[in-house]
């Protein structure tokens, strides 16, 4: 009788499984091991951090930069959505913004009120500038809540469509404004913090930078309403004002060393649509014409930053000699007018905080001095300075030697 061939068990399985084709039977084994299981959070090693990346590309040269995260504060009458429409919609079709090179990308843009008004601007946009058609730009019919789970899901499956005819990607997420798309407390940090995550957790998905529109704080034009963890999320800020029928934007913040663009001024120009209403009448809207910043910067500073920068003075108007902070801090805490301790302590940190970001101060171990320049941002603050030490000059007692 003879030997048994006794056969293992891949050698069954290339024979019954895949007809004797080992090579075929290899292939099949592989794919049935289990893959690792990939972390949604990324970590790069540093020969990848070392590497040239790709050109660095601006979304809108000077004023836009790709993926990032930029506020844009100004009163409802100034024009921010107007403004926000224009550059949107030079983002979506390409077209040069205010001379300033852009790059072509799919805009999403997620309203919270004035839909149809929202309408009635692109239509006027393109009559104006040129035809809109099939351009990769999509607005909301309604507001989007970024803090309810149910809400976000819903918004990301709609980009996610719009998103498939343009690689997966989009250019921009302009959410206008945030209080219409935070069913939160806008005065809350936590809910700030968790509106800003989910916020950049749908662009990173896409790739895209976020826009938000937001109103001014009620006592100081120059931040948002609400709480002030909201500036130092910001990579991007933009300030829209207006003095008069002089309208300005200005960039207040540029992160990672970028050079600030200088302000630009803006007019509303109205402009007759084809559409009618229920009596047969032409409707209008306006776009943006961007034209030269007021010759004379009028910004002054906040009432509570000047309050801050007053009161540093009355300790000491010497630019060379420092002032300890606690020195400062009770002054201030002196000669403000809140109701309640945590009134003056927020007022205080937040005048602390700007002007030391806006170059007025410097610190150094909680020690601050005054930064002497030719040109402040705030257009009064060297009168405020200079007060100080007049006044500080003609306190000072009588020193010449007597006859």
């Amino acid at each position: 009788m003879g030997k048994l061939n006794v056969l293992d068990a891949f050698e069954v399985f290339v024979l019954l499984e895949h007809g004797g084709d080992e090579n075929a039977a290899l292939k099949a084994a592989k794919a049935m091991i289990p893959k690792p299981k990939q972390s949604p959070f990324k970590l790069s090693p540093i020969n990848d951090l070392l590497k040239q990346p790709p050109p660095f590309e601006w979304l809108i040269r000077g004023w836009l930069q790709p993926q990032s995260e930029v506020m844009v504060i100004g009163e409802s009458t100034v024009g921010k959505s107007f403004a926000m429409v224009d550059m949107a919609l030079c983002i979506a079709t390409g077209k040069e913004w205010n001379g300033c090179k852009v790059k072509q990308a799919p805009v999403v843009y997620i309203t919270g009120e004035g839909y149809m008004g929202l309408r009635m601007r692109v239509k006027a946009w393109g009559q104006e500038f040129g035809s809109l058609d099939n351009a990769p730009f999509v607005l909301s019919e309604q507001p989007a809540d970024f803090m309810d789970k149910d809400n976000l899901a819903a918004v990301d499956e709609a980009i996610g469509e719009f998103a498939v005819a343009h690689d997966g990607k989009v250019g921009v997420v302009v959410v206008d404004t945030l209080i219409r798309n935070m069913i939160g407390d806008e005065n809350s940090a936590d809910d700030f913090a968790q509106f800003s995550r989910n916020l950049q957790q749908l662009c990173r998905k896409y790739e895209a930078a976020s826009v938000v529109v937001h109103h001014p704080g009620h006592g100081d034009k120059g931040r948002g309403r609400g709480t002030s963890a909201q500036k130092g999320n910001q990579d991007t800020l933009l300030l829209l004002s207006q003095s008069g029928e002089d309208r300005m934007m200005e960039c207040d913040k540029m992160k990672d060393g970028a050079e600030p663009p200088l302000p630009v001024g803006f007019e509303l120009k109205q402009v007759t649509i084809p559409w009618k209403d229920d009596e047969g009448k032409k409707l209008t809207s306006c776009i943006c014409k961007w034209v030269d910043a007021p010759a004379e910067k009028t910004k002054k500073m906040p009432q509570g930053t000047r309050l801050g920068l007053e009161t540093f003075l009355h300790i000491n108007p010497n630019p060379k000699d420092g002032v300890d902070l606690d020195e400062w801090r009770k002054e201030f805490y002196r000669k403000h007018t809140g109701d309640t301790p945590t009134a003056k302590q927020k007022a205080f940190q937040r005048a602390r905080k700007d002007l030391v970001e806006s170059k007025v101060m410097a610190v150094t171990d909680d020690v601050y001095t005054i930064i002497d320049m030719d040109n402040y941002k705030w257009s009064d603050t060297a009168e405020v300075i200079i007060a100080a030490r007049v006044i500080a000059s003609s306190n000072k007692p009588d020193r010449q030697d007597k006859a």
